[in-house]
Protein backbone atom coordinates (compact mmCIF):
# COMPACT_ATOMS: atom_id res chain seq x y z
CA UNK A 1 0.00 0.00 0.00
CA UNK A 2 2.79 2.35 0.80
CA UNK A 3 4.63 1.63 -2.58
CA UNK A 4 1.56 2.35 -4.75
CA UNK A 5 1.18 5.92 -2.77
CA UNK A 6 4.62 6.73 -3.08
CA UNK A 7 4.60 5.38 -6.72
CA UNK A 8 0.90 7.50 -7.37
CA UNK A 9 2.85 10.61 -5.50
CA UNK A 10 6.07 10.39 -7.99
CA UNK A 11 3.31 10.48 -10.85
CA UNK A 12 1.23 13.18 -9.28
CA UNK A 13 4.11 15.58 -8.91
CA UNK A 14 5.82 15.66 -12.51
CA UNK A 15 2.30 16.00 -14.43
CA UNK A 16 1.95 19.81 -13.68
CA UNK A 17 -1.87 19.47 -15.48
CA UNK A 18 -3.89 22.14 -15.00
CA UNK A 19 -6.89 24.29 -16.45
CA UNK A 20 -5.13 26.21 -19.25
CA UNK A 21 -5.37 29.85 -21.19
CA UNK A 22 -3.44 30.02 -24.47
CA UNK A 23 -1.78 33.18 -26.11
CA UNK A 24 0.10 33.87 -28.65
CA UNK A 25 3.02 36.74 -29.16
CA UNK A 26 4.75 38.70 -32.01
CA UNK A 27 7.36 41.40 -31.89
CA UNK A 28 4.81 43.42 -34.35
CA UNK A 29 0.87 43.61 -33.87
CA UNK A 30 -0.07 40.81 -35.15
CA UNK A 31 -0.22 37.96 -32.58
CA UNK A 32 0.57 35.45 -34.72
CA UNK A 33 2.52 33.26 -32.60
CA UNK A 34 5.72 34.69 -34.36
CA UNK A 35 7.49 34.84 -31.55
CA UNK A 36 5.61 31.94 -29.34
CA UNK A 37 2.56 30.01 -28.65
CA UNK A 38 2.12 30.01 -24.26
CA UNK A 39 -0.45 27.63 -22.60
CA UNK A 40 -0.54 29.13 -18.65
CA UNK A 41 -1.63 27.49 -16.15
CA UNK A 42 -5.42 28.44 -15.06
CA UNK A 43 -7.45 27.62 -11.45
CA UNK A 44 -4.73 27.07 -9.37
CA UNK A 45 -3.46 28.87 -6.37
CA UNK A 46 -1.80 32.45 -6.02
CA UNK A 47 1.40 31.29 -4.34
CA UNK A 48 1.50 28.53 -7.43
CA UNK A 49 4.77 29.10 -9.53
CA UNK A 50 4.95 28.37 -13.50
CA UNK A 51 8.50 28.66 -14.63
CA UNK A 52 9.57 27.69 -18.01
CA UNK A 53 13.12 28.31 -19.58
CA UNK A 54 15.26 28.13 -23.04
CA UNK A 55 18.63 28.02 -23.98
CA UNK A 56 19.35 30.19 -27.51
CA UNK A 57 21.41 29.28 -30.66
CA UNK A 58 24.11 31.33 -28.50
CA UNK A 59 24.17 29.21 -25.73
CA UNK A 60 22.51 31.55 -23.43
CA UNK A 61 19.94 30.43 -20.54
CA UNK A 62 16.66 32.75 -20.54
CA UNK A 63 14.25 32.28 -17.46
CA UNK A 64 11.37 33.22 -16.49
CA UNK A 65 8.49 32.77 -14.15
CA UNK A 66 4.61 33.56 -13.06
CA UNK A 67 2.55 33.69 -10.00
CA UNK A 68 -0.75 34.97 -9.45
CA UNK A 69 -1.90 33.26 -12.58
CA UNK A 70 -5.80 34.03 -13.70
CA UNK A 71 -8.56 35.34 -15.15
CA UNK A 72 -9.83 38.90 -13.99
CA UNK A 73 -13.31 39.34 -12.34
CA UNK A 74 -15.36 39.39 -15.39
CA UNK A 75 -13.01 37.12 -17.57
CA UNK A 76 -11.99 39.85 -20.18
CA UNK A 77 -8.74 39.59 -19.30
CA UNK A 78 -5.94 37.15 -17.81
CA UNK A 79 -3.36 38.99 -15.22
CA UNK A 80 0.04 37.24 -13.51
CA UNK A 81 2.47 38.13 -11.72
CA UNK A 82 6.18 38.03 -13.94
CA UNK A 83 9.67 37.18 -12.83
CA UNK A 84 12.45 37.84 -14.54
CA UNK A 85 15.35 35.55 -14.74
CA UNK A 86 14.13 32.76 -12.05
CA UNK A 87 12.38 29.63 -12.68
CA UNK A 88 10.88 30.03 -9.42
CA UNK A 89 9.07 33.40 -8.49
CA UNK A 90 12.12 34.23 -6.22
CA UNK A 91 13.62 37.48 -8.24
CA UNK A 92 11.30 41.04 -8.33
CA UNK A 93 7.85 40.32 -9.58
CA UNK A 94 5.84 42.81 -12.15
CA UNK A 95 2.41 42.84 -12.82
CA UNK A 96 1.06 41.51 -16.77
CA UNK A 97 -1.70 40.94 -18.11
CA UNK A 98 -3.06 39.74 -22.17
CA UNK A 99 -6.85 40.41 -23.47
CA UNK A 100 -8.84 38.44 -26.60
CA UNK A 101 -7.22 42.38 -28.43
CA UNK A 102 -3.74 42.04 -29.81
CA UNK A 103 -1.51 44.74 -27.63
CA UNK A 104 1.72 45.63 -26.56
CA UNK A 105 2.68 44.38 -22.82
CA UNK A 106 4.90 45.81 -20.29
CA UNK A 107 7.53 43.28 -21.58
CA UNK A 108 7.70 44.83 -25.06
CA UNK A 109 5.61 42.57 -26.83
CA UNK A 110 2.68 42.33 -28.13
CA UNK A 111 0.52 38.85 -27.29
CA UNK A 112 -2.75 38.14 -26.97
CA UNK A 113 -5.81 35.48 -25.78
CA UNK A 114 -7.15 32.49 -27.83
CA UNK A 115 -9.82 32.54 -25.47
CA UNK A 116 -11.38 32.80 -22.19
CA UNK A 117 -13.98 29.84 -22.53
CA UNK A 118 -12.22 28.15 -19.63
CA UNK A 119 -12.27 31.01 -16.91
CA UNK A 120 -16.20 30.89 -16.41
CA UNK A 121 -16.56 27.52 -14.90
CA UNK A 122 -20.66 28.47 -15.42
CA UNK A 123 -20.74 28.77 -19.27
CA UNK A 124 -21.82 26.35 -21.72
CA UNK A 125 -18.25 26.01 -23.44
CA UNK A 126 -16.64 25.40 -20.14
CA UNK A 127 -17.40 21.40 -20.59
CA UNK A 128 -15.06 21.60 -23.21
CA UNK A 129 -11.90 22.38 -21.54
CA UNK A 130 -9.63 19.69 -20.12
CA UNK A 131 -6.68 19.02 -17.96
CA UNK A 132 -3.40 19.85 -19.70
CA UNK A 133 -0.05 20.25 -19.00
CA UNK A 134 1.12 24.02 -19.22
CA UNK A 135 3.45 24.67 -22.47
CA UNK A 136 5.52 26.56 -24.68
CA UNK A 137 6.78 26.41 -28.06
CA UNK A 138 9.11 28.65 -30.41
CA UNK A 139 8.89 29.03 -34.16
CA UNK A 140 11.78 26.85 -35.50
CA UNK A 141 13.32 30.21 -36.76
CA UNK A 142 14.05 31.07 -33.49
CA UNK A 143 16.40 28.34 -32.57
CA UNK A 144 15.63 27.49 -29.33
CA UNK A 145 16.50 24.71 -27.49
CA UNK A 146 16.77 23.14 -24.01
CA UNK A 147 12.93 23.74 -23.56
CA UNK A 148 11.61 23.02 -19.94
CA UNK A 149 8.83 23.91 -17.82
CA UNK A 150 8.23 24.21 -14.14
CA UNK A 151 5.32 23.89 -11.14
CA UNK A 152 6.83 25.14 -7.77
CA UNK A 153 10.41 25.44 -9.44
CA UNK A 154 10.63 21.39 -9.78
CA UNK A 155 10.85 20.21 -13.56
CA UNK A 156 7.48 19.08 -15.21
CA UNK A 157 7.43 15.66 -16.79
CA UNK A 158 6.31 16.96 -20.36
CA UNK A 159 9.53 19.07 -20.71
CA UNK A 160 12.06 16.31 -19.39
CA UNK A 161 15.18 16.86 -20.40
CA UNK A 162 18.87 14.95 -19.70
CA UNK A 163 20.49 17.83 -20.77
CA UNK A 164 21.33 20.62 -17.58
CA UNK A 165 20.76 24.35 -18.62
CA UNK A 166 24.03 26.32 -19.55
CA UNK A 167 25.63 28.32 -16.47
CA UNK A 168 24.71 31.72 -18.39
CA UNK A 169 21.89 33.43 -18.16
CA UNK A 170 20.40 36.20 -20.46
CA UNK A 171 18.76 38.71 -18.56
CA UNK A 172 16.17 41.39 -20.77
CA UNK A 173 13.29 43.47 -20.92
CA UNK A 174 11.96 41.71 -24.25
CA UNK A 175 11.37 38.69 -22.62
CA UNK A 176 11.02 35.28 -24.90
CA UNK A 177 8.02 34.03 -24.08
CA UNK A 178 7.39 30.63 -25.21
CA UNK A 179 8.89 27.28 -25.87
CA UNK A 180 8.12 23.95 -27.20
CA UNK A 181 7.76 20.73 -24.54
CA UNK A 182 9.12 18.24 -26.72
CA UNK A 183 10.54 15.44 -24.57
CA UNK A 184 9.28 12.39 -22.92
CA UNK A 185 6.68 12.52 -20.15
CA UNK A 186 6.62 8.32 -19.74
CA UNK A 187 10.38 8.62 -19.24
CA UNK A 188 10.35 10.93 -16.38
CA UNK A 189 7.45 9.03 -14.96
CA UNK A 190 8.87 5.62 -14.45
CA UNK A 191 11.92 7.37 -13.19
CA UNK A 192 10.53 8.64 -10.45
CA UNK A 193 8.30 6.28 -10.17
CA UNK A 194 11.56 3.87 -10.18
CA UNK A 195 12.92 5.88 -7.28
CA UNK A 196 9.95 5.62 -5.33
CA UNK A 197 10.24 2.01 -5.56
CA UNK A 198 13.93 1.68 -4.07
CA UNK A 199 13.32 4.18 -1.00
CA UNK A 200 10.25 1.67 0.01
CA UNK A 201 13.14 -1.40 -0.35
CA UNK A 202 15.55 0.79 1.68
CA UNK A 203 12.92 0.45 4.50
CA UNK A 204 12.32 -2.88 4.56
Amino acid sequence: MLLLFLATAAVHAQTCKTLTVVSKSSNEGTCDGSLGTHTWPLGVDASYCHGWSATDNDGNVFKYSASNLGCNSDNTAFVYTFYNSSIDCSTKGVGMNFTLSCARTPRNIFEKAESFDCCDRTSASFGNCNMTAPSISYPNSLKMSKLQVYENGALCSGSYSTEAPEAATKNGTAAPTTTAVTSSASNAVMTMATISIALVALMY
